[in-house]
């Protein structure tokens, strides 16, 4: 399948805003108990302002992928996220990768995924961290393959739910 992938715009906000929200409550609604929390969430966290916020952040970079006609899916990528593991010297962080259900396993994910690390090689990063949800295997399988490793576990707060999160790394050098 030919996906188009290019580097996002802050004009891009109300886009990426519902692709974020679509996307996360397609992978994540099983695990919430409370529809209500997952749809306040989804609100508070893709809304077109914060997004518009994240785009024009330096050190943020995002990008879109198309399938020729439609937006499918973004990344986005945190660069010197030096808190998200406490972890010392310059990392990139992925702070979220969404892509529909009906584009998984077509290699678009791993295409977008690798737009990521090419970027974060090109930084001089040190390794790459991110989070991933302790009962998504599927998720946790991807980042195995490209190489990365559990480094630690963390509770997080996604609306009025807690849910427990395996941080996982990739050095880039060394």
């Amino acid at each position: 399948m030919k996906s188009l992938i290019r580097y996002a715009k802050t004009k891009d906000a109300p886009m990426i805003s519902l692709l974020g929200k679509m996307a996360f409550y397609e992978m994540y609604e099983h695990v919430f108990e409370d529809k209500n929390s997952l749809t306040d969430y989804c609100d508070m966290t893709f809304s077109v302002e914060k997004m518009k916020f994240h785009l024009s952040k330096k050190g943020n970079t995002f990008w879109l992928v198309h399938d020729g006609v439609l937006p499918i899916g973004y990344l986005e990528l945190k660069r010197d996220s030096s808190s998200h593991g406490g972890s010392s010297g310059f990392i990139t962080f992925l702070h979220k990768i969404y892509l529909f259900q009906e584009y998984w396993n077509k290699g678009i994910g791993q295409k977008l995924f690798d737009k990521m690390m090419q970027e974060s090689k090109r930084l001089h990063a040190g390794k790459v961290l991110l989070f991933v949800l302790k009962t998504n295997a599927r998720e946790i399988q991807f980042y195995s393959q490209n190489s990365f490793i559990k480094v630690g576990e963390r509770l997080m707060q996604m609306g009025q739910e807690t849910f427990e999160f395996i941080l996982m790394e990739k050095r880039l050098n060394g």
